[in-house]
């Protein structure tokens, strides 16, 4: 199961030295820490320490991540990046999440609490993918995604939808994964879904409202 002695020993002299003390540092370099270093160097006109970000990014974490691509606060790059692609002018809301091996491309505009599962690729042009929604894994991504959809398959199709009846079921593992460990952040998510879905569903709301009086009318004769 072990190596054997002799191998073992040349094992720890290189693990142990000074080369691979330093090199570790570098192969620690976050995907989402580089492009975020990077992106303000570019919106404050410092193109070389951008370019280098992107450098750094495509050899330590294997990934294409561009400066001038927008991602929001607390939208999170999963496992080190691995393997991601995003176009240069894509425009991602905040609280997402990108798995690994995922192809954003042909600068797609992607909503709030966006879970993008890994090796699924956005590739219609510049498609727009709605808030609350979950991409699957490896899904082929060519049109529009209304808000609170899910979709999988190649290419993708809806498979499903988010709704205040629901959401609870999807609120740690997709839509809130960013802090899925903090209640109150969860609280806040579900409520920002809430209030988006019946501004965008305003009969659905105003049907459940109307029901709701007419029962409080009923109970009082």
């Amino acid at each position: 199961m072990y190596l054997n002695t002799t191998l073992k020993a040349e094992y720890k002299e290189l693990i142990e030295s000074d080369f691979i003390g330093e090199f570790t540092k570098y192969a620690d370099l976050n995907a989402e820490r580089l492009y975020r270093y990077g992106r303000e160097a570019y919106d404050n006109k410092d193109f070389e320490t951008a370019k280098k970000c992107e450098t750094l990014n495509r050899i330590v974490n294997n990934c294409v991540i561009s400066s001038s691509c927008f991602l929001d606060s607390e939208t999170r790059i999963a496992y080190g990046g691995v393997g991601v692609l995003i176009h240069p002018l894509t425009k991602m809301g905040k609280y997402g999440m990108i798995g690994t091996n995922v192809t954003i491309g042909a600068a797609p505009v992607i909503g709030n609490c966006v879970y993008i599962s890994t090796g699924a690729r956005l590739i219609g042009v510049g498609i727009k993918i709605g808030s609350y929604s979950v991409i699957g894994a490896n899904a082929v991504v060519t049109k529009d995604v209304p808000p609170f959809s899910i979709v999988a398959g190649v290419p993708a199709k809806i498979v499903g939808t988010i709704t205040p009846k629901n959401v609870d079921k999807y609120l740690k593992s997709y839509l809130a994964i960013a802090r899925h460990k903090d209640e109150a952040f969860m609280k806040k998510i579900k409520a920002e879904f809430i209030e988006e879905y019946n501004k965008l569903n305003p009969e659905k709301h105003f049907s459940k409202s109307l029901k709701s009086v007419v029962k409080r009318l009923i109970g009082k004769k």
